[in-house]
């Protein structure tokens, strides 16, 4: 791909990130170029219908990044100074953060109604985000866990993720103990114990226990698979095996 179309590639992203979709910033990087135009010549150069075209201007006009000065009869239109870009962002943070604050006072009422409501059960997450969805409970939860099986090692299918994991792992100083099936040994991270198996006892899965909870992972199927059981009785059966392994190790 040729620089020029890398950068208008990019320009496109930025755009369609900050809320407008493609067509919408196709008008406006024409109109930003132009100056100013009416419809007829927006029309001509975009190559779009017309009605299309009127379509585009509304919706642009309402974001507030078009606005028009009526000439005679027709409406002339000028595109906004990029700059506006940077308040949207400031006010999307700002409704963020109070989305954020309003989420954080309700947490504590909805985990109680969840807790009121749930015993043993059984959730399934597929793919990458359910991988996500189910460790983020680590973080939010536990204040250690341990994990049996596999090489400990997920960075191939979510290498952000993992290095994101480990960061807010160790910044809230959750303890992890690790009993590896692998031959390549690794240096602990902070609050991080590491014991290895023989790997030819290694499984196509690993498990995690934590709090009443074990996960179970099953890297080999595409999309991988998470088993997520809420079951004091069996959470505890598991830390008592995996102990049982790690005393002698």
């Amino acid at each position: 791909m040729k620089p020029l179309q890398l950068l208008v590639n990019m320009v496109f992203a930025l755009l369609e990130k900050l809320g407008l979709t493609k067509n919408e910033a196709k008008l406006y990087l024409l109109l930003l170029d132009l100056g100013s135009s009416a419809t007829g010549q927006l029309i001509k150069k975009s190559g779009f219908q017309s009605s299309v075209v009127y379509h585009l201007l509304g919706r642009l006009q309402e974001k507030g990044v078009v606005s028009y000065v009526q000439q005679g009869s027709q409406k002339i239109y000028h595109a906004a100074n990029p700059a506006h870009f940077r308040q949207l962002l400031e006010q999307q943070e700002k409704e963020l953060q109070e989305t954020k604050d309003a989420f954080e006072r309700e947490l504590p009422q909805l985990e109680q109604r969840r807790q009121q409501t749930t015993s043993n059960s059984i959730h399934i997450y597929k793919g990458k985000q359910g991988l996500k969805t189910a460790f983020n409970d680590i973080l939010h939860s536990a204040t250690e866990y341990c994990v049996y099986g596999g090489t400990g090692n997920f960075t191939p299918l979510v290498p952000a993720y993992q290095q994101f994991f480990e960061q807010e792992r160790i910044k809230k100083q959750i303890v992890q103990r690790n009993l590896f099936c692998t031959s390549e040994t690794r240096e602990d991270a902070a609050h991080q114990t590491t014991k290895y198996l023989n790997p030819d006892h290694n499984l196509p899965f690993s498990f995690v226990v934590y709090n009443d909870n074990v996960l179970i992972n099953i890297f080999d199927d595409t999309p991988n698979v998470t088993i997520k059981i809420e079951s004091p009785t069996l959470a505890n059966a598991f830390t008592n095996f995996f102990n049982d392994l790690w005393g002698r190790q």
